[in-house]
């Protein structure tokens, strides 16, 4: 679990994720008036929020933490526990249906409607976050996608839309839906780095010849492969 930083550095990182995560459609270069609407955006208020919420509770306020994570909820409609350690740079493009409920590291991209969690619902009590999922730094959870357990994701993996994981996902992995399975199989051959979980019986046929049980809703792919 990551270190504390102070509450500034949180929002600045969170607003330089935001702002490299669309240089695609908006000005790179973000002067002091992009800054300032940046911070009046839903993605970057809805972090403020995040982060004063889980500082009440490192501060030893827990009602005034449920308060902020209740207002963010009726705001935003996105759901993260006050306990919950997020490191600097997070961003939330989409807030709505979001519900987090862990530990992450660095520049955390969360996208709509994305769940990370216990298996099942677990009462606010110290040790909860036993329970919970552990993620990495630069990991992005898809929208859709459920993320569930005590389990690890390592750094740099990426979930896609409508994954579900409940099994430690190494660093680099990206994991994708198996309904992309139709998309991807023609591209595979017996050596192509492809892993994925499925089931014969219901007529879905493995992609280059692998089996993995350990992703029986999700294929895994190599991020680097051409």
């Amino acid at each position: 679990m990551v270190s504390d930083p102070s509450l500034f550095d949180l929002i600045a990182a969170d607003m330089k994720h935001f702002v490299a995560a669309s240089a695609d459609f908006q000005a790179p270069r973000a002067t002091l008036l992009r800054q300032v609407s940046i911070l009046l955006t839903p993605p970057l208020i809805c972090c403020v929020f995040i982060r004063l919420a889980h500082r009440a509770h490192v501060k030893g306020r827990p009602r005034l933490a449920r308060a902020l994570a209740l207002l963010n909820a009726l705001i935003h409609k996105v759901e993260v526990d006050p306990a919950s350690s997020i490191g600097p740079g997070l961003y939330i493009p989409h807030p709505t249906g979001v519900v987090f409920r862990g530990n992450a590291g660095r520049n955390l991209t969360l996208f709509s409607a994305s769940i990370v969690g216990p298996v099942l619902h677990l009462p606010t009590a110290p040790g909860a976050l036993a329970h919970c999922p552990t993620l990495g730094d630069n990991v992005t959870i898809g929208a859709r996608a459920t993320v569930v357990g005590p389990i690890t994701v390592g750094d740099q993996s990426r979930i896609g839309p409508h994954a579900i994981v409940s099994t430690p996902v190494p660093g680099g992995t990206v994991l994708v839906a198996l309904e992309a399975i139709g998309r991807l199989a023609p591209k595979c051959s017996g050596n192509d780095p492809v892993l994925h979980g499925g089931n014969d019986d219901a007529g879905r046929g493995n992609v280059g010849g692998h089996e993995d049980a350990d992703f029986q809703n999700a294929i895994v792919s190599n991020p680097h492969r051409p």
